[in-house]
C-alpha cells in the first residue's frame, strides 16, 4: 500500500479555496492523498463585498460562508489554526496549536494593507481588508456621528462629520459609494443635518479607478460628484495624525473619520526570510507558481510576485483563483509522480482576466467585462449575477439564496438594486388565524368526501375518467360530486387525461381513498402547524391538479394563494413546527445528500476538524 501523501493549503481565501476544491475533485476517491486546509477563521470571506458591511447595508453574515457549508461534503480536512513558521527541510508547518507535516505546501495567505511607511497611517487610520475592519469602520462612524450630535460648536461638528477615504482604487471607491448612502441614515438617526456631511476621496495619481477605461472612470466620477463626493486627484498623503490627513501640497484635511485603502502587500507570514523577496512585500514565484528556491512549495494569490509579459500579476480575485488552479494542478503532478502513477506535465501560468466591476452604492456600478462596458443599473445587476454564480459554485443554492435575501429581500432604507419593494415582512402571528382556517377548510372537504361515500368501493367517482369525450363527463361528475361550482376549465388538459388513464383508471378506489386521506392530512397538519411548509406546498400542488383536471371552480384559487402566504414560517407560531423544524434541520444537515448537494438548512457542522 502506498504511503499517504499530504497536501497542506495555508489560507482559505479565494486562492486557497480554489485550490482545495480542485484537489478535492482530483483525489476524491484516493485514500492515499490527504488534503488539509489551515485557516485561522472558521469562514471564507467575500472580500469584494466588505464595503457593504462597513456601510451597514448588509449584516456581516452576508459576506461570510462557513467552511462547513463549503467543504464538509469533500475530502478536505479543515484546521482552525494560524501558521507562524515553516521548516522547508523537515517539511513541517508550525502553527500556534499544532504542527503539520506535508509533502507539498501551498501558501495562499493573500495580502494585507500597506502604508508605504507613511508616518502615522498605521496608527491613525482605519483599513478595509477583513470583516473586523469593516465592523470597526461601521462602529467608528456610529460613535463619531453620535458624538457629533452632542457637539455644540458648529465647526467642530462639521469636522467630526467629515469622512476622508484615501485611495481611488476599487476598495476606496466602493467604500465611498456605500458611505454616500449610509451617512444620511446616520444623520437621520442622530438628528444631524446632511448638509454638514463632507465625504472626500483622495487619490495620489491623476485619476481614480486606473484599471478601467476612461469613459467608465468619467461616469463613475460624475455619479460620485453628483452625490456630493469631493474627488481629489494628485493628492498624495504625506502624514496622518489622529485628527487629519496632511497632503504633499501642504493642505491639511481635518476629519473625524480617516480610512486608508491605498494598496496591498504580501501577508505578514510571507516575511519568512527563506522565501525569496519580490516587491511590495510579495514573494517571488516561477511560472509554475513554485516558490523560488523551493520546488516542494507553491504560492498563489495576492502574496505572489510574478511578472507576466513584464507586468505583475494583479491582486484581484480572478488572478488569485487562476494562480491557485495552476499551483494546484502542478501539485497534483508532483503527487501523482510520488505515488508512481501516470502524471501530466507542469502547467505554466497564463492569466486570462475577464474584466472588472465596481459598485458605487447599491444602485450604480461600472463594469468592463469581456470587452463590454456598462454603467448604472445593468452593471449593478451583472455584479450581483457574478456573485450569485460564485456562491453557487462553492456552496450551492442555499448560499445564493442567502445572498439574494441579504442584497434584495431583507434590505433596509431602500439600499438595494430595486429599493424596498420586497423588504417588508409580515409577522408570522398574523398568519395564525389564516393557517387554522385553511386547515379547517381542507379538513371539512376531506370529511365531507368520506361521509359522502368516497370510501365506499361501490362508488367509483374517479373511475369514469377515460381518454376522449368521456373525460369531460368525468370531470363534470367529479366537480359536482366534490360540490364545486362551474369548473375553471371546460375540459381537462390532455396530459392530465393521459396520466389519469394510466394511473387513476387502474386503481380508482385507491386514488379516491388517497384524495380523502390527503385532504384530511393537510387540514390536520395546518391546524396543528406541523410541517407547515410542506403541507402548504402540497396544498398548492393539489389545487393545481384539480384545476388542470377540470375538477375545481374559482374557489380553489383561494386555497392556493392562501397556502403561498402560509409557507413563510407560519407553523412556528403556536404550532408543532416550533419543535419539529429544529429537529429536522439537525437531522438533514447530517445526511450524505445534504453534504453532496449543499442544500443545508441553517449552518452545517464540520465533522473533520483537527485542532
Amino acid at each position: 500500500m502506498s504511503e499517504t501523501k499530504r497536501i497542506l493549503i495555508v489560507g482559505g481565501g479565494y486562492a486557497g479555496l480554489s485550490a482545495a476544491r480542485f484537489l478535492s475533485r482530483k483525489y476524491k476517491r484516493r485514500k492515499t492523498v490527504k488534503i488539509i486546509l489551515v485557516d485561522r477563521n472558521r469562514f471564507h470571506t467575500l472580500m469584494t463585498e466588505l464595503h457593504e458591511v462597513a456601510g451597514d447595508r448588509v449584516p456581516q453574515a452576508s459576506v461570510k460562508v462557513s467552511y462547513g457549508r463549503i467543504l464538509s461534503g469533500t475530502n478536505v480536512d479543515v484546521v482552525f489554526d494560524e501558521i507562524v513558521d515553516v521548516d522547508f527541510d523537515g517539511k513541517r508547518a508550525i502553527g500556534k496549536t499544532a504542527e503539520y507535516k506535508w509533502d507539498r505546501i501551498l501558501f495562499a495567505y493573500g495580502g494585507i494593507p500597506t502604508d508605504f511607511n507613511i508616518a502615522g497611517v498605521k496608527d491613525n487610520t482605519l483599513s478595509l481588508w477583513s470583516i473586523d475592519d469593516a465592523l470597526r469602520i461601521r462602529r467608528h462612524l456610529e460613535t463619531i456621528y453620535r458624538k457629533a450630535a452632542l457637539e455644540s460648536d458648529e465647526e467642530r461638528r462639521r469636522e467630526l462629520m467629515t469622512v476622508v477615504v484615501a485611495g481611488g482604487g476599487f476598495t476606496g471607491v466602493e467604500l465611498v459609494g456605500e458611505l454616500v448612502e449610509y451617512l444620511p441614515v446616520l444623520c437621520e438617526k442622530y438628528a444631524l443635518s446632511p448638509k454638514d456631511v463632507r465625504l472626500i476621496n483622495l487619490e495620489a495619481l491623476g485619476d481614480i479607478l486606473q484599471m478601467l477605461p476612461g469613459k467608465l472612470r468619467a461616469e463613475a466620477k460624475a455619479y460620485m460628484e453628483k452625490k456630493g463626493v469631493e474627488i481629489r486627484v494628485n493628492s498624495l498623503v504625506t502624514k496622518a495624525t489622529p485628527t487629519a490627513f496632511h497632503l504633499k501640497s501642504g493642505e491639511v484635511i481635518k476629519a473625524g473619520t480617516k480610512v486608508w485603502t491605498c494598496g496591498v502587500k504580501g501577508n505578514c507570514f510571507t516575511d519568512n526570510p527563506v522565501l525569496k523577496e519580490g516587491k511590495a512585500g510579495r514573494k517571488e514565484v516561477d511560472v509554475f507558481m513554485r516558490c523560488s528556491g523551493h520546488e516542494n512549495a507553491y504560492m498563489a494569490g495576492d502574496g505572489i510576485w510574478f511578472l507576466e509579459d513584464g507586468v505583475p500579476v494583479p491582486q484581484i480575485v480572478e488572478a488569485a483563483e487562476q494562480t491557485a488552479k495552476t499551483a494546484a494542478y502542478n501539485i497534483s503532478v508532483d503527487i501523482d509522480r510520488m505515488l508512481g502513477e501516470k502524471a501530466g506535465v507542469y502547467r505554466r501560468y497564463r492569466g486570462k482576466y475577464h474584466g472588472y466591476m465596481v459598485s458605487i452604492g447599491s444602485k450604480f456600478a461600472v463594469s468592463h467585462t469581456g470587452g463590454i462596458t456598462m454603467a448604472g443599473f445593468f452593471a449593478m445587476a451583472m455584479k450581483h449575477v457574478v456573485n450569485l454564480y460564485y456562491l453557487f459554485t462553492i456552496a450551492g443554492f442555499n448560499a445564493s439564496w442567502a445572498y439574494l435575501k441579504h442584497e434584495i429581500l431583507d434590505i433596509r432604507y431602500g439600499r438595494s438594486l430595486i429599493g424596498s419593494f420586497f423588504a417588508w415582512k409580515v409577522p408570522a402571528y398574523w398568519l395564525l388565524p389564516l393557517r387554522v382556517f385553511v386547515g379547517i377548510q381542507w379538513l371539512i372537504q376531506g370529511l365531507e368526501k368520506a361521509l359522502g361515500g368516497w370510501l365506499d368501493r361501490s362508488n367509483d367517482f374517479v373511475s369514469v375518467v377515460n381518454v376522449g369525450t368521456d373525460a369531460v363527463t368525468a370531470a363534470t361528475n367529479a366537480v359536482e360530486t366534490a360540490e364545486y361550482g362551474s369548473a375553471l376549465l371546460a375540459k381537462p388538459w390532455e396530459l392530465y387525461v393521459w396520466i389519469a388513464h394510466w394511473t387513476v383508471n387502474r386503481a380508482p378506489f385507491f386514488f379516491q381513498t388517497g384524495i380523502v386521506f390527503f385532504e384530511i392530512l393537510i387540514g390536520l397538519m395546518l391546524i396543528g402547524g406541523a410541517f407547515t411548509w410542506l403541507s402548504a406546498a402540497a396544498s398548492i400542488l393539489f389545487g393545481i391538479m384539480l384545476i388542470v383536471g377540470a375538477m375545481a371552480d374559482s374557489s380553489i384559487l383561494w386555497y392556493i394563494f392562501a397556502a403561498l402566504a402560509l409557507m413563510g414560517g407560519s407553523g412556528r407560531i403556536v404550532g408543532l413546527d416550533y419543535w419539529i423544524v429544529p429537529f429536522v434541520k439537525r437531522w438533514w444537515n447530517g445526511t450524505y445528500l445534504a453534504r453532496r448537494t449543499f442544500l443545508y438548512v441553517g449552518e452545517p457542522t464540520i465533522k473533520k476538524v483537527r485542532r
